[in-house]
């Protein structure tokens, strides 16, 4: 048990540094590309990806890596947002067809 604390700590104290040096830029690039509503969520998906990924975090250029991770986190959401209109979309012309066909 021993020898995997140390690279839980390690990787802890990572994150912890790569939250602080990206936190506020993420939340505000996040913000500006029109997260809305939705900002901290994204912001909260980006970390969730940084942390699983935190072994990959470049050491130069920790605050850009970050930001791509937020730009494909809001594109995912995006998508999703759109899929879940269309899908409502449909469901209103189904139930519009059913309600013509039942009163034929």
């Amino acid at each position: 048990m021993g020898d995997q604390a140390a690279p839980i700590a390690e990787r802890r104290a990572r994150f912890e540094d790569v939250f602080e040096a990206a936190y506020v830029s993420v939340q505000r690039y996040v913000r500006r590309r029109g997260g809305g509503d939705e900002t901290e969520d994204v912001v909260a998906e980006t970390f969730t990806v940084v942390w699983r990924r935190i072994g990959d975090a470049p050491d130069d250029a920790v605050v850009a890596w970050c930001l791509g991770i937020a730009r494909r986190c809001l594109a995912n959401q995006r998508r999703s947002t759109r899929s879940e209109e269309h899908t409502s979309e449909l469901q209103s012309h189904s139930d519009l067809v059913c309600r013509l066909l039942l009163e034929k």
